[in-house]
Order: structure tokens, then sequence, then C-alpha cells
């Protein structure tokens, strides 16, 4: 059997991230047909670049990982995943209306819609008016090189981490003055943020008297991730918004506690195994930083149950539920 697949949402992103973790799994009675390599994944015009696209592919189904589904209805079932509605939310109007006006009608084509949170697909259902029977929700997983075995990386002195982009539901502005406003950087912790420098950054923790203790990991190679988690002191991942939030598994595989927000899919993927807090409150961020770093108490029960909580998320029972899907299909 062929599933054509369209290779321009596979990156060092987490979009990216699930879509290897699934192919990497395929079955050997499928043969994946890679359409769309090295294109944006997301123009104006990718919907009527799928088509185009599939059209010439011999496929028995197609699987869009990001949320683009094709602009014309196709001779085979359809698959898409949607990991969030952010450009509803965070993003400029212009993204707003391409969802509501062009993917929405464009979704009514597909067979079902994958999503990665029971949250997501309430806010999917809610918005689009799909039956909820077209969309499957699938968790995603944690890989196995997140563990306690793995070499810790050191940058000298204890440090906070926070993994991932910069886009402004991240609240990576929030979490330098939440930072900021505890008593962390006086007891000598740094605050590491994967990527460089920038001038939102930059000015915030210039203006809160802490640049010199917020410190630029840069580009992190996936394979020095674990290394990264496995030296933090604690993992602060206090987004406004999420479809599901990988850091906050990866971190728990590692042994590392975790502080995260109590808004979206947050809490249903960290369930009792993280410091809950919201994200909109500095105060409550701030205080949550201390507890979670000379708490000695809950620090232990954290990265215990936060073990156990990681335990139960696998790249290999999620892609097995995405194969599952695409052989009902057939």
């Amino acid at each position: 059997m062929n599933i054509t697949v369209d290779y321009s949402w596979l990156g060092n992103h987490g979009v990216g991230r699930v879509a290897n973790e699934v192919l990497r799994r395929c079955p050997e009675n499928w043969k994946i047909i890679p359409i769309r390599k090295y294109k944006n994944n997301a123009a104006v015009l990718a919907p009527l670049s799928l088509s185009r696209n599939i059209t010439c592919s011999h496929s028995n189904l197609f699987w869009s990982p990001g949320f683009i589904p094709p602009a014309f209805p196709v001779q085979f079932p359809v698959v898409v995943t949607i990991h969030d509605l952010t450009q509803l939310y965070y993003y400029k109007i212009y993204h707003k209306i391409y969802y509501d006006y062009i993917i929405k009608r464009l979704l009514k084509n597909v067979n079902y819609i994958i999503t990665v949170s029971a949250y997501t697909k309430n806010e999917i259902v809610k918005w689009s008016g799909i039956s909820e029977k077209k969309i499957i929700g699938i968790h995603n997983g944690v890989g196995k090189e997140f563990n306690l075995a793995v070499a810790p990386f050191s940058l000298g002195k204890p440090y906070i981490l926070y993994a991932g982009n910069r886009r402004n539901y991240k609240n990576v502005l929030g979490l330098i003055r939440a930072f900021a406003h505890s008593k962390l950087f006086t007891l000598g912790y740094m605050l590491a943020l994967t990527g460089n420098p920038d001038k939102d950054c930059l000015r915030v923790s210039t203006e809160e008297g802490v640049v010199e203790h917020v410190h630029y990991l840069g580009f992190v190679e996936e394979n020095d991730l674990p290394s990264v988690y496995r030296g933090a002191h604690a993992v602060a991942f206090v987004s406004y918004y999420e479809g599901f939030g990988l850091p906050i598994l990866e971190a728990m595989a590692s042994g590392v506690p975790v502080i995260t927000s109590n808004t979206s899919a947050m809490p249903e993927v960290a369930g009792d195994a993280a410091l809950i807090v919201n994200p909109h409150d500095i105060d409550a961020i701030s205080s949550g930083l201390e507890k979670i770093t000379t708490d000695h108490k809950l620090r232990s029960e954290l990265i215990s149950r936060g073990l156990s909580r990681a335990g139960m998320f696998s790249w290999d029972k999620t892609a097995e539920k995405y194969w599952n899907v695409f052989e009902e299909l057939l």
C-alpha cells in the first residue's frame, strides 16, 4: 500500500518531530511517497500545490502532518493532523481569516482529522462544526533518548531551562520577568534559553536587571537535546497556549521537575506530575520557580511522578495508533 505524505512539514520543530517519529515506524506493507519536499508548508496556495502533487502520485492514501488539506477532493482517503489552533489567537489577522474561510471549508472534505490532545479535539469540534467522530485524538510520545543515563550538560551553574521557539504565546518574556522577580539569580541560578539572543529578550532582561543571568544556548542539535534537559535543575514551560507540550514529557523522562501552565492542553499532558501555575501571573510563576528549585521534598515528588507520567507516553504507541487509522481507512 502507498501513502503520500506532505514532506514540507518535516523539520526541526514539534510538527516535524511527530511526523518523523510516525514515518520511521512505517510498517513493511506500506510504501511512503514523499511530495512537496523543501516547499513552504503553510503558504497561501499550499492546498493547490498539494492537489497538483497528489494527482501525480500513485497512492492509496494521503497524510498531511500539518493542518493543510488539499484544495480539491481526491480519489483516495485523506488524513490531516492539526496540532493546535494558535492561528486563531496568536498570529496575524489574515492567518485567522485564512483559517476561518479556507482551511475550515477544506477540512470538511477530509476523512479523518488527527489531533494531539483532548483539549484540541474539543476546540476543533467547536470551531469547525465537524463531527467529533471524524476527529481522532492521539497523544504525542517521548523518545527513549530522554532518560536518566544521559550525561548532563553543564553551564558551570545550576540552570532553569526553557526549550522551544519564542512565539508570543510561549510567554518567554513573562518567564524572564518571573525569573528576575525571584531570588534565584541571587542564589547563583541561570535561566537558559535555547536559541540566540533577540532584541526583546535582551530588552526585558536588561530592564529587569538579569541580563547577565540569562544564557542563550544557540541552536541545539536533536542529539544534544537530551543532555541539555538532563543537566537542568528544572524546566519551565509556562506558555499561554499549547496543543500538547512535548518539553513537559521530555523533561519528565529526563528526571527533571517541571513547572507549566494551567491553561489549554498542558494540564492534560502533565497530570499530577508538574507544578501548575497561572501563566498570566508573574508572581505565581516566580513563586513556582523558587519552590521547584529550593523545596527538596517537592522536587523529589515531582521527579518521581514525572518519570511515571512520561512512562505512559511513547512514540511506539503514538505511531501504532496512526498506522491503525491509516489501515482502517483502507
